[in-house]
């Protein structure tokens, strides 16, 4: 009867459609990242294109236009960002120039009309009424304040304004459901993905700290890689708070030396995250520093001094890139200004020709350019590529850059749409205490090895399969995982039932499964999937070794294991019989 009900289950799988990757999961999330991975949701958000309707009022280009004015929404006097409004105001204040020497729209010349973001509740919203309804502009650009943008963004849908955003970083900007902004800039979802891979898969560190601003820049981007880490079970053991602006911050920083740890986050601005690394530094604190995007400025390299040196960060682009683009930009901006453009001000060049190049394609009509700025999947700027999904908010690749020699040096690229991969091995233990010691021991060899390098370069992860019956649906659940997780190898279980029915499914998708069941009928066919261990680590170590011989796919990895060389394992000298598929201890 079990066996009648088993093989209904696996014929049921073939029929079972592909769970959802990271290449379709909204912001392109890892599948080791995705939350409730466990569970297949009802419904998945944000994966489809915003519902948009025309506007009821029919649009009539004036006639007697002297300009087609643009308004630039951006933090430009009186407030701690000034240094990131001016160089967003000099990006797009190019972009409109060189289109004007190109001639303009049909002959006449863009204007910019600026409006200074104090950074106050309700500032924004009076902005765009005034930029609406006074100036008569066609777009607006900005804000780099995501409680700005928040703000303007729903007074833009009673204003019908199109909004193209440069510098916000909050994924919920886009998840509002309001049709009328289009974001330039990868938001903290990315950054924090990014940094998890830095971190915890290329790294390996167990003790990261995160010291963040109070504002809405640092508690917004700080969730996102939070999630991450203990998704990675690698829990944030302490998140410290600091007000903007702050002077000292000798009192955090003593409790982070008595709390001990590997590895500061700073999540904030330019100019409060140089002097806190400055006083890091000063108090003798030598661990490595990460930061982000807005690290990566000329002011935190001006304020930080060589206290930067040794800093990795994230940002949306090389700035040392030598591609022809960003070379030529760099050289128009400094003509222009006598200063070197950063990536604030790429983005808001590029910013601008989508404006520009949608006025162009829909003519003087908001609701058309807004349909012209939605339609958009991809584009490359002088910053890189842009690639919009379906809430036009961008995805584009994160980049880890190191300061080195006073100057920014990259390290490598996360792609978002192609993120590293590690190289995965379920865990199937549907007794909760068997394993959780099961993968206690595994996670030190996954440790050993990551600290090494991993696989080829590819991180070794333990995926734990949630616990469940073996004989009702734990099979279910282990080929799901199978699939969503594209496991290379399968360790587990220890109970006789559960590892009858694990054979079963991991012979019928092919991929490898070493069982810490003791029955010696899962080996006696002698299938060739089959293999026999007898602790977590060794079972690890094991698939380990054989990816590192034979290579990563299931079959290399199932080839690996058959032609094992005896080894040193926990449990003593260790091989897998190539005649038998069943391991022996000697």
């Amino acid at each position: 009867m079990k066996a009648n009900r088993v093989l209904l289950m696996l014929l049921s799988l073939l029929a079972w459609p592909e769970p959802a990757t990271a290449q379709e999961s909204y912001g392109r999330t890892p599948d080791e990242l995705v939350p409730y991975s466990a569970f297949e949701p009802y419904r998945r958000l944000y994966l489809t294109p915003l519902q948009r309707y025309p506007s009821p009022h029919a649009a009539t280009a004036p006639t007697d236009l002297k300009s087609v004015r643009i308004g630039l929404l951006a933090p430009l006097e009186g407030t701690r960002d000034d240094a990131a409004g001016l160089a967003l105001l000099r990006g797009v204040e190019l972009a409109f120039a060189e289109a004007n020497q190109a001639g303009g729209w049909n002959g006449l010349p863009f204007e910019l009309v600026t409006r200074n973001d104090a950074l106050l509740w309700g500032s924004s919203a009076n902005a765009i009424v005034d930029l609406t309804y006074r100036e008569r502009v066609w777009a607006v650009i900005g804000s780099i304040d995501s409680n700005s943008t928040h703000v303007a963004l729903r007074v833009a849908l009673k204003c019908e304004m199109p909004i193209v955003n440069v510098g916000s970083t909050d994924p919920t900007v886009t998840e509002t459901g309001i049709p009328w902004l289009i974001r330039c800039t990868p938001d903290d979802r990315q950054t924090g993905y990014q940094l998890a891979h830095l971190l915890f898969e290329q790294r390996a560190f167990t003790r990261v700290a995160v010291m963040r601003s109070s504002d809405r820049y640092g508690r917004t981007g700080v969730k996102e890689f939070a999630d991450g880490a203990r998704r990675l079970k690698r829990p944030l053991p302490m998140e410290i708070l600091f007000t903007p602006g702050e002077e000292d911050f000798r009192p955090q920083l003593r409790r982070l030396q008595e709390a001990g740890f590997e590895a500061l986050v700073i999540w904030s601005k330019a100019a409060d995250a140089a002097r806190l690394l400055r006083q890091m530094r000063a108090l003798g604190m030598q661990q490595p520093v990460f930061g982000t995007d807005r690290m990566v400025t000329p002011q935190f390299l001006e304020l930080a001094g060589a206290a930067a040196e040794g800093v990795t960060a994230t940002a949306w682009m090389d700035p040392a890139a030598r591609n022809d683009a960003w070379s030529a930009f760099r050289e128009r901006f400094r003509a222009r200004y006598q200063a070197e453009a950063d990536v604030i001000a790429a983005r808001g060049y590029d910013a601008a020709v989508l404006v520009i190049d949608g006025l162009r394609q829909a003519g003087l009509d908001r609701t058309l350019l807004r349909d012209e700025l939605m339609q958009i999947k991809r584009r490359t700027g002088v910053a890189g590529e842009m690639r919009f999904d379906p809430t036009s908010n961008n995805l584009a690749p994160i980049y880890t850059v190191e300061i080195n020699g006073g100057g920014f040096v990259l390290l490598s690229r996360l792609d978002a749409q192609t993120p590293a991969q590690p190289l995965k091995v379920g865990l199937f233990e549907p007794d909760p205490a068997t394993a959780d010691q099961v993968e206690r021991s595994a996670l030190l060899v996954q440790s050993d090895w990551n600290q090494r390098g991993g696989v080829h370069g590819r991180a070794l992860r333990v995926v734990r399969i949630p616990a469940a019956s073996g004989w009702q649906d734990g099979g279910a659940k282990l080929a799901q995982f199978i699939q969503k997780h594209k496991l290379c190898a399968v360790i587990g279980p220890h109970d006789a039932d559960s590892a009858h029915v694990a054979a079963q499914v991991a012979t019928r998708m092919r991929v490898p499964i070493l069982t810490l069941c003791a029955d010696p009928t899962l080996t006696a066919a002698k299938d060739p999937w089959i293999f026999r261990a007898s602790t977590g680590d060794e079972a690890l170590q094991a698939v380990a070794r054989a990816a590192q011989a034979q290579g990563a796919s299931r079959d290399a990895i199932r080839e690996g294991l058959a032609q094992l060389a005896p080894a040193s394992m926990p449990s003593g000298p260790f091989t897998f019989q190539a005649s038998s598929t069943e391991s022996s201890h000697e």
